[in-house]
């Protein structure tokens, strides 16, 4: 459905809920669907370390924001007029920056970061990068946080092996219904010869996923010209054109669910 009509349909919904003509029953749904119709989709990327959590976050939002060897928090990226950063420390406080710049906010060692920038990708959708701890306990906080921030759940991975099994299986079940399992790094895992292995272990460990997707992650952000144009084939054979097609079919599920309501 095209934005025109999304926000048609928005409008309808809010209309109903403002003049009391829906259901009380109904209400909480009618929400959720407001929600989804007129703001990003909410993103959670989030696996193992070394999965390539940041190279697809950067794929999602079409700019190479979240580069490696700088370890970082949990990391909010939204639409913003104009870019801009904000550093929650451990202490409670926030420090404000004009551009986000990853040693510099590393060497802050922030608690949480929420990055602000005016690319086109960040109308649809927001994305998170969860960071998930090395103990049991963070872990089950760090997933706690996310699952009402989360319309749709990214897990990276390699081989989704017991380890990433039991952390996943802790996530809330709102999440879990909602959760794409993202095979990265698919280039390198054909190249070596495992990526139907790989595929193959996810595929009979992994029904709690709506979508099992393999994504050569670097061939997808380089899809991305210098001018800024994209390579579409390339896009599509790296699987990264699936990936923001399931995703993007999010909206336009919500607008047919609307027109059952």
């Amino acid at each position: 459905m095209a934005d025109g009509a999304v926000l048609h349909v928005a409008a309808e919904l809010a209309d109903l809920s403002a003049n009391g003509l829906l259901p009380v029953t109904q209400q909480p749904m009618a929400e959720a669907l407001m929600r989804q119709l007129t703001q990003p989709v909410r993103l959670t990327v989030m696996g193992p370390p070394q999965s390539g959590k940041s190279t697809l976050v950067n794929l999602l939002i079409g700019a190479t924001v979240l580069e490696q060897g700088h370890r970082l928090p949990t990391v909010e990226i939204v639409w913003g007029d104009t870019p801009s950063c904000t550093c929650t420390l451990a202490d409670g406080t926030e420090r404000h920056l004009q551009a986000f710049k990853a040693a510099t906010v590393a060497a802050m060692a922030p608690a949480f970061v929420r990055i602000e920038m005016p690319l086109p990708a960040l109308r649809r959708i927001s994305v998170t990068e969860l960071a998930l701890p090395g103990d049991p306990e963070g872990v089950r906080r760090a997933l706690s946080w996310a699952a009402p921030r989360t319309e749709i759940a990214l897990w990276c991975t390699q081989r989704f092996g017991t380890a990433e099994q039991m952390v996943w299986s802790g996530a809330d079940e709102s999440m879990r219904d909602h959760a794409f399992l993202v095979v990265t790094k698919a280039d390198a895992l054909s190249t070596d010869g495992t990526l139907q292995q790989a595929l193959t272990q996810a595929q009979t460990k992994a029904d709690q996923f709506r979508h099992i997707l393999p994504v050569a992650t670097t061939q997808a952000v380089a899809a991305r010209r210098p001018d800024g144009t994209i390579d579409r084939d390339q896009l599509t054979r790296s699987g990264g054109r699936a990936l923001i097609a399931a995703i993007m079919r999010v909206r336009a599920r919500a607008s047919r669910i609307w027109r059952r309501f």
